[in-house]
């Protein structure tokens, strides 16, 4: 069988490894797979890179528009590989602003083969005719969270959702931990997994990690150069996990960090900045009132988000310091967390959606 896989996040290339990596097990080895991976999809001896992921990891419509020429370049030599390699499948993850036109050029050019997203544009809060798109050119989406296949099977869409992938991949928080002896309350700092976000937001979480009563761990994402951290102590080049296991608090910047966070049910707040162009773009064309997974599930401020101006050393430790002098307000964020949690569903996520991809592929071949 030959599948291709494309996505531009650190978070779908983990989420791709993992599920490219069942469906081999569940082939035996008769697997060949190509396309657009990271780190973990080029440890899979079945998986030839077209591009490095980091070639699509852009911030923003002002990143896009400079580096507009090197993406179409990108663009014509994955669509080249697809048609040379003629796979069965072809899963997109995430990234829709390369995946749509993606799937749409494969279909123009005569593309007969399954076309499948996985974690499909969030439509839901801003440019709902992607529907459509994926409605023509997709045979089915596979989304990360319940209301996400209820919005899209309204819209005609046929979409799964199977449980979440991270239940399956993060172990359980008693079983690994970083080591050493730490004052407490510890907070784990997550600035980003990108240069741009590590530039906006480690100045931040480190006039906060000067203020915190306890120690301060800090997170480094390997495909970021060390210099970008200068100055930093408790730097960790580990697993989101061992961090989130280990720690009190979370700070992180807004991203697949926060559901990790409820996952191990520790409270976080959530920040973000960017380039002011793009941030007054998103205000512009974004109607949502909230940016991380967990208060879009729940409808409501689960994890206090302090986004651009906000996003200050002092409003950063006064929502932190709300929780450590109110132990009842504490725990019923806990409390919350904990329900919000198990609509996540079971584990066995990847081995159901490696088993819908396998059967919708048998049944169209």
């Amino acid at each position: 069988m030959r599948i291709a896989l494309f996505t531009g996040e650190l978070s779908g290339d983990l989420y791709g490894f993992h599920l490219l990596n069942r469906i081999g097990e569940r082939l035996s080895g008769n697997l060949e797979a190509l396309g657009i991976g990271g780190p973990k999809a080029r440890r899979l001896s079945f998986f030839r890179s077209v591009a490095d992921i980091s070639e699509l990891s852009i911030m923003g419509v002002v990143d896009v528009f400079l580096n507009l020429r090197r993406l179409w370049r990108l663009f014509n030599r994955c669509l080249s590989a697809v048609q040379s390699f003629s796979p069965e499948v072809v899963i997109l993850v995430d990234s829709p602003g390369f995946n749509l036109r993606l799937a749409k050029a494969l279909r123009k050019r005569g593309f007969k083969g399954k076309i499948i997203y996985f974690i499909p544009p969030t439509a839901w809060i801003w440019r709902s005719g992607r529907a459509e798109i994926i409605k023509r050119y997709c045979d089915f989406v596979i989304t990360l969270f319940d209301f996400e296949a209820d919005w899209y099977s309204s819209r005609g869409v046929k979409a799964y959702f199977l449980g979440h992938p991270l239940l399956d991949i993060l172990p359980d928080g008693a079983e690994m931990k970083v080591e050493g002896h730490f004052r407490r309350p510890l907070l784990a700092c997550f600035p980003g997994s990108r240069r741009r976000e590590v530039e906006y937001h480690l100045p931040i979480m480190l006039e906060v990690a000067r203020a915190w009563k306890g120690d301060v761990l800090f997170s480094k994402v390997k495909n970021l150069p060390p210099s970008l951290y200068e100055g930093v102590t408790n730097l960790y080049e580990v697993p989101s996990y061992l961090l989130l296991s280990s720690c009190d608090y979370v700070l992180a910047a807004s991203g697949t960090i926060a559901v990790e966070a409820l996952i191990y049910e520790r409270p976080a707040v959530i920040i973000y900045k960017a380039n002011y162009v793009n941030y007054i773009l998103y205000k512009i064309l974004v109607d949502a009132p909230f940016i991380s997974m967990p208060n879009i599930m729940l409808k409501e401020e689960l994890y206090p988000e302090l986004i651009q101006g906000d996003a200050s050393p002092d409003k950063i430790l006064d929502r932190f310091n709300r929780w450590l002098n109110d132990e009842e307000e504490l725990m019923k964020v806990k409390l919350k967390m904990r329900r919000l949690k198990s609509r996540l569903g079971e584990r066995g996520a990847i081995d159901r959606i490696a088993s819908v991809i396998l059967n919708e592929t048998a049944s169209f071949s």
